[in-house]
């Protein structure tokens, strides 16, 4: 059996009860923190559920590590966040279903659902993009164009970026080189939601914050939405 067990956005008290029962019940158990930012402990992970937690590298994740350890065993990945608010995980998935192997997935908070902590009504977002990494001789800038794209249908952007390629400043730097439109004079910056929560509503020159970190692009404001934002000016 292989499962995927979300950890929350924070720290190891963030893991649900049921997420808890089911790492207990594992023969082996793993994590990976390369897609995002995780403030927890690892010696506390193991504690909490009596088991030895081995760290997996990028590459044994995308690998058939874990399948091939499933087919005999109970094995449990851990992911901060919710498990499948990242591609990878739901090829895990799908990768285990194509072998007979039983899979099961134990959900936790995410980004996703955390930034309506803001006050943004989360069905009024639009497509949510990630800025890649620029690079000397490319300075990809596609996901620009979609959140004009949701601007112009009034609907707001979650903006995602690669925790090991950006820190705040270098992505604030990027993302100001790049606004030939203006629409960074009026952002939502959120960082580390789920524990020292911080929002900061105002120009994105004028914005700081510590990792993990997201913008929002605002679209059209409702009154009860613009009434909240006030509240982080």
């Amino acid at each position: 059996m292989l499962k995927l067990i979300g950890l929350g956005l924070y720290d190891e008290r963030d893991i649900s009860v049921r997420g808890v029962d089911e790492a207990k019940s594992c023969d082996e158990l793993y994590i990976e923190t390369y897609t995002n930012v995780w403030h927890g402990s690892l010696e506390n992970l193991e504690k909490l559920v009596g088991k030895k937690v081995r760290t997996l590298s990028r590459n044994e994740v995308e690998s058939n590590f874990l399948i091939e350890r499933a087919k005999e065993l109970s094995v449990g990945l851990f992911v901060v966040g919710d498990p499948l608010s990242a591609t990878t995980h739901f090829e895990l998935l799908i990768e285990a279903k194509k072998v007979g192997i039983e899979t099961r997935v134990v959900h936790a908070s995410s980004i996703f659902t955390a930034i309506a902590e803001t006050g943004l009504q989360l069905y009024k977002f639009g497509k949510t993009v990630s800025v890649p990494k620029p690079q000397e001789n490319f300075r990809p800038t596609s996901f620009y164009d979609e959140i004009l794209k949701n601007k112009s249908n009034g609907l707001h952007t979650l903006v995602l970026f690669d925790v090991n390629n950006f820190t705040f400043d270098k992505a604030k730097e990027f993302l100001m080189s790049i606004d030939r439109d203006g629409i960074f004079e009026s952002v939502v910056v959120c960082s580390e939601l789920g524990g020292k929560s911080k929002i900061f509503y105002g120009k994105l020159s004028n914005a700081s914050a510590n990792a993990p970190f997201v913008v929002i692009v605002p679209g059209r404001l409702h009154f009860k939405e613009k009434e909240a934002l006030e509240m982080f000016e």
